[in-house]
């Protein structure tokens, strides 16, 4: 039936037809070019790569609302045997993720934001734009006119922690804002005061005298000298209640 329908339009009009059929296919084709995001620039993609500084041992997640073709290639390059794409930042799974590459509008970041501060410690943030608002990156390069950053998601260390063995009867107090950190040892009428960044589970503080590591519920002083020193070694426990024995 449709086969005896077509051979009754007028050759003419079967060929203007067709014309117009397939000067609107390539306006649509034309149109869905000029429409798709841009892809992150090669260069930069292997930026935010060196400034994760991805292996394979990582597993890679990009968000964006492109393939993340350019990042996935630039981690294929850095030897990053596991990566995925996700038009939807908020429903890509990213519990795995070690390495997490962003292209995303402003909004959106800001609203990931909370999701990405409580993935696990050490976990690398990759971006050609700083929209994480007073969370501000680690790191940032520039490449040619434009950049590449990176945020290190830092673990939670606010509150008392208790001194442990030789330690027992200091308090360890830390206040931290995002990755910057200001802390207080107290011992009786003694206290001794620093400022420092998290580095994932790591506190580097008092310009290289003090470090210290955290592994659970426990926080190792790792690097301890000048005022510091009688430290050297210590640990403190969190505690529960906000006050220790």
């Amino acid at each position: 039936m449709f086969r005896s329908a077509m051979m009754r339009i007028p050759t003419w009009r079967l060929a203007a037809v067709t014309m117009a059929l397939a000067m609107s296919l390539r306006a649509s084709a034309q149109g869905a070019i000029e429409e798709a995001p841009a892809a992150v620039p090669e260069p930069v993609a292997a930026a935010m790569m060196r400034l994760a500084a991805a292996g394979p041992e990582d597993r890679l997640v990009f968000l964006g609302p492109g393939d993340g073709r350019t990042v996935i290639a630039a981690a294929l390059r850095s030897g990053v045997k596991t990566s995925l794409a996700s038009t939807d930042p908020f429903s890509a799974d990213l519990s795995g993720a070690t390495v997490i590459a962003l292209d995303i509008p402003e909004q959106a970041a800001a609203r990931l934001r909370p999701l990405l501060l409580i993935l696990r410690p050490g976990t690398r943030v990759v971006s050609p734009e700083a929209h994480f608002g007073d969370w501000k990156p680690d790191r940032t390069v520039a490449v040619g006119q434009a950049n590449a950053h990176l945020w290190t998601v830092p673990a939670n260390l606010t509150g008392n922690w208790c001194g442990q063995d030789a330690a027992s009867g200091a308090v360890l107090r830390l206040d931290q804002r995002f990755q910057e950190v200001e802390g207080e040892f107290r011992k009786a009428t003694k206290s001794l005061r620093f400022e420092g960044r998290i580095e994932g589970t790591r506190i580097a503080g008092a310009a290289g005298r003090l470090a210290l590591e955290q592994s659970g519920d426990v926080l190792r002083v790792t690097i301890a000298q000048g005022n510091y020193a009688a430290y050297r070694f210590a640990s403190f426990a969190r505690t529960c209640c906000g006050t220790c024995p």
